[in-house]
């Protein structure tokens, strides 16, 4: 037995018996802190009681992002538990508040040092945990930004205060607006962003995959977002099928730190059905007009039918490709805005014909509308 091992018990022993241990403060994954009397002062103090398990430093080195990656929150971080070794590598220590984050599930423990608390900790409200964490993060970066602390206050009820309306000491330039748990609000910028765009995007895909679905994506119309075990997003989108726009609800779940995406929700709503033939230049006076016979040699024509093809290989679930062999018949519209096309295709050994509709945008994308085997 390695004798250092036993002294260490026993040191620890001889210093825990100068303490009476009383009831529990808190707990984390790792650790529990309790109020104690030192006897020989009578001193009321709180020790923190760690369990027996040790950190992976290399996973520490990567930051608060692996321990979220492994669904750990840290809930104290602070710049006094940030520690560089000899080559500058930062170091996350004292996990001794830390939890295990579960999907679907919140945590509601009010722990942590006040100053680097976020709003849900320091009100009592539930919260996924990546979050605190980050407001942590944000806290941290703006005392060694500016030299001081963004909240501060001589008494906890007026630090509170300012934490929760987010208003920064001295600053009224600077705010950290709090995120509730399960509240729904809207997305902020996001006309203009790439990234709820790629969700929406997701979205429709995956519906097409699920319900072998033709729908084509065209914008978000509203976005919101609810913070729950990463993030979930209300998103209210425009599409096209077959020929009319329909107007979908779709939520999607994010969890950035696992790279996770999923949709859990996709429904129709009935106020956005409406025709959008003059979306692609065509005239709304009455039934569709103007069907004439086209040369399928044309460059525009060819690339509606490659279009076409594309779009059956995809929704195909064969290991075999679609090869366009020939544009029997092809009829457009006015404008070259629709087009009618009868196809033969080459699938694996086979010859197989097929007849489209394709529609083509003022943007000069094409948008496959119906698509049906012909078997004559």
């Amino acid at each position: 037995m390695d004798g250092s091992g036993v002294r260490q018990r026993a040191s620890s022993s001889n210093i825990l018996s100068n303490y009476k241990l009383g009831r529990t403060l808190g707990i984390g994954a790792f650790s529990k802190v309790k109020l104690a009397i030192h006897i020989p002062t009578e001193i009321k103090v709180a020790i923190k009681i760690l369990k027996r398990r040790t950190i992976n430093d290399s996973d520490a080195e990567k930051g608060v992002e692996c321990c979220h990656h492994h669904m750990v929150v840290h809930r104290d971080l602070k710049p006094e538990n940030l520690l560089l070794d000899s080559k500058h590598n930062i170091k996350i220590a004292d996990f001794g508040l830390s939890n295990i984050m579960r999907d679907g599930h919140f945590l509601k423990t009010s722990c942590g040092s006040p100053n680097y608390a976020a709003p849900e900790v320091i009100s009592n409200k539930l919260y996924a945990g990546p979050e605190v964490d980050v407001w942590s993060c944000g806290v941290i970066l703006y005392a060694l930004m500016c030299g001081r602390l963004p909240f501060d206050d001589d008494n906890l009820p007026g630090l509170y205060a300012k934490i929760n309306v987010g208003f920064c000491k001295d600053d009224g330039l600077i705010r950290m607006k709090p995120v509730v748990v399960g509240g729904v609000r809207d997305v902020a910028g996001m006309q203009n962003s790439a990234e709820i765009e790629s969700i929406g995007r997701f979205a429709v895909d995956e519906h097409n995959k699920k319900e072998n679905a033709l729908l084509e994506f065209t914008r978000v119309v509203k976005a919101k977002e609810q913070v729950v075990a990463g993030m979930m997003y209300h998103l209210t989108l425009e599409t096209i099928d077959a020929g009319k726009r329909e107007i979908y609800q779709a939520k999607v779940w994010v969890k950035p730190w696992l790279n996770f995406k999923q949709l859990q929700e996709f429904k129709h709503t009935c106020d956005g059905h409406s025709y959008i033939s003059a979306d692609f230049g065509v005239k709304r006076d009455g039934p569709e007009q103007g069907w004439r016979p086209v040369p399928t040699y044309d460059p525009v024509v060819k690339g509606a039918a490659y279009h076409a093809v594309k779009t059956i290989q995809q929704m195909s679930n064969s290991l075999s490709p679609y090869e366009l062999l020939e544009i029997l018949l092809a009829k457009a519209i006015e404008n070259y805005t629709k087009f009618d096309m009868l196809l033969k295709v080459k699938w694996g050994t086979k010859e197989v014909k097929f007849k489209v509709i394709v529609n083509k945008s003022i943007e000069g994308k094409f948008f496959v509308n119906q698509m049906v085997e012909d078997h004559s």
